[in-house]
């Protein structure tokens, strides 16, 4: 590579070579690819030794959408927060973005605060010690790429309001989950209010519902609007200190069609089935019909897939599956109330879609093309974009739609990424408009906890039920996929089992059912909210005293049971137990010795008198 480039070389497949680059190709940049074919292939013809090649990287490029004023607390009126997000046109650490925001008010730099780690394209922000006075001020907000790598830049003016006006600061149409109107205000309103009257539509005869949430007030119409319509605010909305909106506002909203879009419900990546059926739940606005692709994982390949993923990872797929169904379905097939201006939720039944094999774990991918928005377009009527992916290639695998960065019309000059919230431009049919995730229909939940000495305690429940799944197979895996050891839970759901060192994951299998469980450090649920603390077990062994009450009267007898746990029986039966008992100022009140015991339990009583 030229410039030079570190990274791995991965056979996707038997004709697929990949170059995972590590650190990432620099952005904006013309490279160079030497690949020396005559050191993987022997007997190859003349020229064919060497193939050369030359690709640029994408030009770095991000995008700030700001939210508006809001009180720092419900009770606050001075002090306020400007909040907003960068978007991205690729995937980026926080750190990168410092020093590309800065803000200021009364020439007086603010702090900025980010609300997000990790790497992503979604960075959303916070601009903090902003204070209302007793005349309005600005905040003005600026952002230079150049730091970034972007020759993106630009500011934004924000008035903020005199402490002592009540106001209100901008209203929009939002389409979150029902059509709706926020209107943002200087200040908190008071949420026990009636505001029936005091809100309209002019042109709109139906009802409207009102939700108060801090400085904004949520206003729903009873059914589905489009075009314009005037928002008229009456004098008389309060705050929460009981101050009057002092004259009316009024401005004209647009109900546009909403834009095409689709949603994922819930969390989590194991379907129960539901007898015969295997069902995927989504939602959907603005769109007649989606195109729906499954990837397999076949299921000896899932330990190779746990290396590089979590359960819902999609790092280096095409090494361990591969695309098995691209299908259209209409939206009125799956429900008989499609709403196009409203989200409405479908279930596909990936039973009826596929064959479903045991012990796979499938990649559902959800995609649109702009022939299947509702969304009103100059060009609507003209001839559809032809597809830069899907279909079928002269073997007859599957081409998948989420291969191109650039989305399903790939990238041309019509294409700019600044247009991606466009629902009429190429750049909106890319995959940070689409949805997937990974599945895996089971009917065990597995839970698995380490010890000392290489001792794990796994339970297994039956999810459909709640009941313990007795009789399931675990078998436990080291990194490099091999076998450690292995158990089978009995009648409660339970079984432990001692391994020579640390395991990378357990499959569990019983009849046609499977699950798996990754369990390295990082995969661990976090106990960090819970109080752990404790005394490290010693050899194996752990005690504790037990009596049938918390408090005793001067003069009574203490009958305590001290219990043995010795999972490993490496306690002799024989073996005494010393016990040494203190008076409240530490000083010895009596010593004695136990040998007598039932099972793991030595019953002794202790005078006070």
């Amino acid at each position: 590579m030229r410039p030079r480039a570190g990274g791995r070389l991965v056979w996707e497949d038997a004709r697929t070579l990949a170059f995972h680059p590590d650190p990432p190709l620099q952005p904006a940049t013309d490279y160079r690819a030497v690949l020396r074919l005559d050191r993987l292939f022997s007997g190859l013809e003349e020229g064919l030794e060497v193939f050369e090649f030359d690709f640029r990287t994408r030009e770095r490029g991000f995008s700030v959408a700001i939210e508006g004023l809001s009180p720092e607390s419900p009770q606050s009126l001075e002090r306020q927060v400007l909040r907003g997000t960068v978007f991205t046109n690729d995937l980026a650490e926080v750190d990168e973005l410092e020093g590309v925001l800065e803000a200021e008010q009364g020439g007086k730099p603010l702090s900025i605060r980010w609300l997000s780690s990790g790497a992503g394209t979604e960075h959303p922000f916070e601009v903090g010690g902003i204070r209302r006075a007793e005349a309005p001020s600005e905040v003005r907000l600026r952002w230079n790429g150049r730091s970034f790598g972007s020759r993106d830049r630009g500011e934004r003016t924000v008035r903020v309001p005199a402490l002592g006006d009540f106001e209100v600061l901008q209203a929009e149409v939002l389409f979150e989950d029902a059509p709706h109107v926020r209107i943002a205000f200087s200040d908190p309103l008071a949420s026990d209010q009636d505001l029936e009257g005091l809100v309209t539509l002019s042109g709109y005869s139906g009802g409207l519902s009102y939700s108060v949430e801090g400085n904004r007030l949520l206003v729903f119409p009873d059914s589905d609007l489009e075009g314009a319509f005037t928002l008229q605010l009456a004098p008389g909305i309060r705050n929460v200190a009981g101050r009057k909106l002092p004259k009316a506002f009024r401005q004209e909203l647009v109900f546009d069609p909403p834009k095409p879009q689709l949603r994922l419900v819930g969390t989590g990546n194991i379907l129960v089935p539901e007898g015969e059926n295997l069902l995927f739940p989504f939602e959907a606005i603005g769109l007649r019909q989606v195109d729906v692709e499954v990837f397999k994982i076949f299921s000896n390949n899932v330990l190779q897939f746990f290396q590089y993923n979590s359960l819902d990872g999609s790092n280096s797929l095409q090494e361990v599956g591969r695309v098995v169904l691209q299908q259209t379905l209409p939206l009125t097939a799956l429900s008989d109330r499609v709403r196009l201006q409203r989200w409405g939720r479908y279930a596909l039944d990936l039973a009826e879609l596929i064959e479903p094999d045991p012990g796979a774990i499938y990649q559902v991918r959800l995609s649109f093309r702009k022939e299947y928005a509702a969304y009103p377009c100059p060009d609507a009527a003209g001839t559809p974009w032809p597809l830069h992916s899907g279909g079928q290639d002269a073997q007859g695998n599957f081409r998948s739609y989420w291969d191109d960065w650039a989305g399903i019309y790939g990238y041309d000059e019509d294409y700019h990424w600044e247009d991606r919230q466009n629902p009429c431009r190429k750049a909106y049919y890319g995959s940070h408009n689409f949805v997937r995730r990974n599945v895996l229909a089971s009917n065990l939940g597995l839970l698995v906890k380490g010890g000392e000495q290489g001792r794990f305690f796994a339970v297994v429940t039956e999810l459909r039920s709640g009941k313990p799944a007795q009789g399931v197979s675990l078998e436990f895996f080291d990194y490099q996929q091999q076998p450690l050891g292995s158990a089978l839970t009995d009648g409660d759901g339970i079984a432990t089992v001692e391994l020579p060192r640390p395991p990378f994951a357990v499959v569990a299998t019983r009849g046609k059912e499977s699950g798996y469980l990754r369990l390295s450090d990082g995969d661990a649920l976090s106990l960090s909210r819970y109080d752990v603390g404790g005394t490290q077990v010693q050899r194996g062994l752990k005690g504790f005293l037990y009596g049938e009450r918390g408090v005793w009267r001067p003069g009574d007898t203490l009958f305590l049971n001290f219990i043995l746990d010795d999972p490993r029986q490496t306690f002799p039966d024989e073996h005494p137990l010393n016990v040494e008992v203190l008076d409240a100022r530490g000083q010895l009140h009596s010593r004695f010795r136990l040998t007598q015991r039932v099972e793991n339990i030595y019953p002794f009583r202790i005078p006070t008198a």
